[in-house]
Formats: C-alpha cells, sequence, structure tokens
C-alpha cells in the first residue's frame, strides 16, 4: 500500500494542501512551512467563513449576498424534481472542503432519495391506474372460461 503523502492545513482557509507547496490552492495565501511547533499557532477560522483580502473582493462580495434558506429550498427542489442529477451533484459537493457546501450535498442526495422513492410509487400506481382502465376498456371474451368445462359439463 503506498505512503500517504503529508499534508498541511492552511490557517486561513483549512484547506487541504501538499506539504511542499509554499501557497495554499484555493486561498492562495503563503502556509508558512517553517513554523515550527514551539511557535505558537494564530488561531484558525472555521473552514466555511468566507475572507476577504485584497486580491479577492468579488468572492465576499458574492458570499455576502447569498441566502442560505435560499440555498436549503434549491437543494430540496433539485433532489425533488431531478432526483437523478442530485445524486451526482450531491456527491460532488459532498468532497468539497467548505463545510457548508458538504452539508449541502448531504442534504441533495437525501432529498434525491426521497424524490426517487417519490417517482417510483408514483410510476407504480400511474400503471396501476391505466391497467385497471385499459381491464374495463376491453371486451369481456370469456377467453379462459370457453377453453374450461363448466361444472354441469358445457
Amino acid at each position: 500500500m503506498p505512503e500517504q503523502e503529508e499534508r498541511i492545513r492552511c490557517r486561513y482557509c483549512g484547506s487541504n494542501n501538499f506539504a511542499g507547496t509554499a501557497t495554499c490552492w484555493q486561498c492562495n495565501r503563503p502556509l508558512n512551512i517553517s513554523q515550527t511547533a514551539a511557535e505558537p499557532q494564530p488561531a484558525q477560522q472555521p473552514i466555511n467563513a468566507v475572507q476577504s483580502w485584497p486580491g479577492n473582493p468579488s468572492v465576499a462580495s458574492f458570499a455576502s449576498t447569498v441566502d442560505p434558506l435560499t440555498a436549503d429550498k434549491a437543494v430540496i427542489a433539485m433532489g425533488l424534481i431531478f432526483p437523478f442529477v442530485g445524486y451526482p451533484l450531491g456527491i460532488a459537493f459532498m468532497m468539497l472542503d467548505d463545510l457548508r457546501k458538504m452539508q449541502l450535498g448531504k442534504s441533495l442526495l437525501i432529498w434525491s432519495t426521497i424524490g426517487t422513492v417519490i417517482a417510483i410509487v408514483g410510476s407504480l400506481m400511474f400503471m396501476g391506474a391505466i391497467g385497471g382502465i385499459a381491464g374495463k376498456m376491453l371486451p369481456d371474451s370469456g377467453g379462459l372460461q370457453k377453453m374450461m368445462p363448466s361444472a354441469d359439463g358445457n
């Protein structure tokens, strides 16, 4: 089994980086690999915190306009209306480093499963209704009864 490479967690955004890199892949800030264990580590912010710095003002302005309730409603609608699209999207969101996106991915998988069950039950009910209507519309020719002799011998 191959050995796992050492990873370094960014102290600014919390993303996972390879040990040999000098800057974070997500926020592009320096990782300060030369810190020793004796030096105090700065307090780590939550992973889902959006940070504003001069090099990336668009992320902060976008994140401040997003309503979390809207994202939850979108996840429910996606899972119920398009459950088979929701499965791969939910799995993809669960692979991201952002805690909020991981939660949305898990919710999307749950709502996609509920949407799939509703679609299967609805399809079975629809087929049963069509079968009942078709059975009433077809003439009763008594196919099996003509082939089988009756008790009186006819």
